[in-house]
């Protein structure tokens, strides 16, 4: 079984660009231990909800006044329960993990200038793709994009 994660595509860009024109980042539990710096990117959340924000520093503010701006995955809004996702292969604990610019920034660039609408992740147990899709999880299956 595989979970399938679909992140409005323009609102990974903007996150992505703030991260991009930070100077500092937050680090991960194990850069800390293992003394490495992060390079930046973003961090993939799971707590009430699914949701990528900046690691930049500052945080992004929401346009809300939200103190940190993030991105839900469709379906998984802040009125997710921890009990609906418990039972995807998400798990069933809080995370945060970092997706590094060499994992996502090419991609996100070429599906910009393509037709994506959509950063799909695919998670299958404790392995995580990432594509890009032209539909999200409503509707029709989503139509990978070309590399």
């Amino acid at each position: 079984m595989a979970t399938d994660l679909y992140f409005p595509l323009p609102a990974v860009v903007r996150l992505l660009a703030h991260a991009r024109a930070s100077a500092r980042h937050t680090m991960t539990i194990t850069e800390v231990e293992e003394k490495l710096t992060c390079p930046g990117g973003l961090e993939w959340v799971t707590d009430s909800g699914v949701y990528l924000m900046s690691t930049g520093l500052p945080g992004l503010p929401g346009d809300n006044g939200e103190e940190n701006l993030v991105v839900y995955a469709d379906g998984f809004g802040p009125a997710t329960s921890r009990a609906e996702i418990r039972h995807t292969d998400l798990g069933p604990d809080d995370f945060v993990e970092h997706l590094h610019f060499e994992d996502l920034g090419d991609m996100v660039e070429r599906g910009t200038a393509g037709q994506a609408a959509w950063l799909w992740l695919r998670v299958v147990g404790e392995n995580v793709e990432f594509r890009l899709a032209r539909a999200g999880m409503q509707g029709a299956p989503p139509a990978p994009v070309p590399a």
